[in-house]
């Protein structure tokens, strides 16, 4: 039996942050707000890093409560596991498209015309939706995560803190004159 993918390479939460473009503080209050988005360890694999990725989008065009819903929606229907697998086989040509109900707190990811035709119509009930080609920034992050990703172990808690000071460093005192 294979491994799957997020336990195979990791991330730390900062190169996870970055690559995604999310400010720390945003990302805590996501995760205060009731995203299940937050690694004990730290570590973050390919899927929390595409769902990351994703969520940066989302968030440009809803709320942080509409965020919230809609994803735990979006993870409820199955949504969540079928962007992570068209996700992971993106290529360079490849189509991924992020619909939004901005009025509903709905989102939906279109992988084809029919897909998009399906999530942008709703014959008696119209809404209006916005559609973000968001192809180009999903495979960058994730040919990005590829590259950058520690293979091997995720740590299982955080370290806290900085880091130790070198011993082989001291003080001076710019006041004293020699």
């Amino acid at each position: 039996m294979n491994a799957p993918p997020d336990d195979l390479q990791w991330l730390s939460e900062p190169r996870m942050l970055g690559l995604c473009g999310l400010a720390r503080s945003t990302f805590q209050s996501w995760v205060r707000a009731g995203l299940d988005i937050n690694d004990p360890g730290g570590a973050y694999g390919e899927g929390a890093v595409l769902r990351t990725a994703l969520l940066v989008q989302v968030r440009e065009h809803l709320s942080l409560d509409d965020m919230v819903g809609a994803w735990r929606d979006f993870t409820a229907s199955g949504a969540a596991t079928e962007f992570l697998n068209h996700a992971r086989c993106l290529r360079e040509d490849g189509r991924l498209d992020l619909v939004i109900e901005p009025e509903h707190a709905g989102m939906a990811i279109a992988r084809n015309d029919e897909e998009l035709i399906a999530a942008v119509r709703h014959g008696n009930a119209p809404r209006p939706v916005i559609v973000v080609d968001v192809a180009d920034r999903i495979l960058h992050v994730l040919q990005s995560f590829r590259r950058m990703a520690k293979p091997g172990a995720r740590p299982t808690e955080r370290r806290r803190g900085r880091p130790r000071r070198s011993q082989g460093l001291r003080a001076i005192d710019s006041r004293r004159d020699s």
